[in-house]
């Protein structure tokens, strides 16, 4: 079944690769893949401003290829992340998960109302723990969501590429 497919997007300022995954368990492939860029300069180093959005020219990549998928996962590049090695007082995740956005807020001097995180537990003893956290502008994000789900790619999961 076709809507079975997942579409993996690798996204980064200005380029954007889609990969169209076979789910099914017995034959598991690669059904199609295609990269689309904003940065479309020509020879006197101008910007085509017409271009569209990634998430626009990703949607109609997709048209064009005729392609179908049930669900969008996202990898964000690492030029629109920030990497911060932090520790919590806490060892259990959901103390953890409650409390890491303050502690980022912390270490950056920031508001915590304008970044996003994720996070990954990387040690765990008595004492705390330590926290590999990734911090993005928040306001940054709330737009590439709400471009992705205006071409109709509304994402499950959107996490940092860290590989």
């Amino acid at each position: 079944m076709e809507n079975e497919n997942f579409l993996g997007i690798y996204l980064s300022k200005t380029k954007a690769t889609a990969v169209l995954l076979s789910v099914d368990q017995a034959n598991p492939a690669i059904l199609n893949c295609f990269s689309v860029s904003t940065d479309q300069g020509d020879d006197t180093g101008q910007v085509d401003d017409t271009a569209g959005s990634l998430a626009e020219l990703i949607s109609q990549g997709l048209a064009v290829r005729a392609l179908k998928f049930g669900e969008v996962s996202i990898a964000i590049d690492c030029s629109l992340f920030t990497q911060h090695n932090l520790r919590s007082e806490f060892t259990d995740p959901k103390q953890i998960a409650q409390t890491i956005k303050f502690d980022a807020e912390e270490v950056l001097a920031t508001d915590a109302a304008n970044i996003a995180v994720a996070f990954e537990i990387t040690a765990v003893e008595e004492t705390g723990s330590d926290v590999t956290v990734y911090t993005a502008d928040r306001h940054q994000f709330d737009d590439i969501l709400a471009d992705l789900q205006a071409n109709n790619l509304d994402p499950i999961a959107i996490e940092p590429d860290i590989t």
